[in-house]
C-alpha cells in the first residue's frame, strides 16, 4: 500500500506536499478545479494554541496519520487542521470528550482574488465524532456474533448424572 512511513514533528500542508502550494495552485486551469493534497486522520485528546507569522493558530495533539497523493504515511502526535473542521474539533474536545476522532480530505484551489493566490477545500471523510480510548474495543465486543457473545449467554444446564 504505502511506500514508506516517515515520522514528522507535526503534521501542516507544508510538510507533505512536493513544493510550495503557492505554485500548485498556479498551476491549476481556473477556480472551478482543485488538486487533492492530503488525506488525513487522527485521534485528537487535546491541542495547544498559539501567535505566529501569520495569526493565530490551534495544534492538535493525539495521534495522527497522514497519506499523500502517492499513498505515503506520514505519521505525527501533532496536526494542525483547516478551517471549518479545526472549530468542529475543537469545539468536541472542549466538551467532555476524552478524545476526537476526524477524517478529512485536503485540496488546494486556486483563487486569484485572494493575495496569497489559493484557498484549501477541506471535505470530512467521516463525521468529527467524540470518542474514548475503550470506543472500538467496546464496539467489538458488543457486536452481535462476537466471541464475547459467548459470555452473554446462560451457562448451559447439564443432565444430572443416574
Amino acid at each position: 500500500m504505502s511506500k514508506n512511513v516517515t515520522l514528522l514533528k507535526k503534521i501542516v500542508a507544508k510538510n507533505l506536499v512536493a513544493g510550495r502550494i503557492k505554485d500548485i495552485a498556479k498551476a491549476i486551469e481556473n477556480d472551478l478545479e482543485k488538486t487533492q493534497l492530503y488525506k488525513l486522520v487522527g485521534q485528537a485528546t487535546g491541542y495547544e494554541t498559539g501567535e505566529g507569522n501569520f495569526g493565530p493558530w490551534i495544534a492538535f495533539k493525539g495521534n495522527f496519520e497522514a497519506y499523500d497523493k502517492d499513498l505515503n504515511v506520514y505519521k505525527s502526535n501533532k496536526a494542525f487542521v483547516q478551517e471549518p473542521l479545526q472549530s468542529m474539533i475543537k469545539e468536541v474536545l472542549d466538551g467532555d470528550a476524552e478524545m476526537c476522532e476526524f477524517g478529512l480530505t485536503v485540496a488546494v484551489r486556486r483563487r486569484d482574488d485572494l493575495e496569497v493566490g489559493y484557498e484549501y477545500e477541506i471535505s470530512p471523510m467521516i463525521e468529527v465524532a467524540e470518542s474514548d480510548s475503550l470506543t472500538h474495543l467496546r464496539t467489538l465486543a458488543l457486536e452481535d456474533n462476537s466471541p464475547a457473545d459467548e459470555l452473554k449467554k446462560p451457562p448451559k444446564k447439564t443432565a444430572a448424572k443416574k
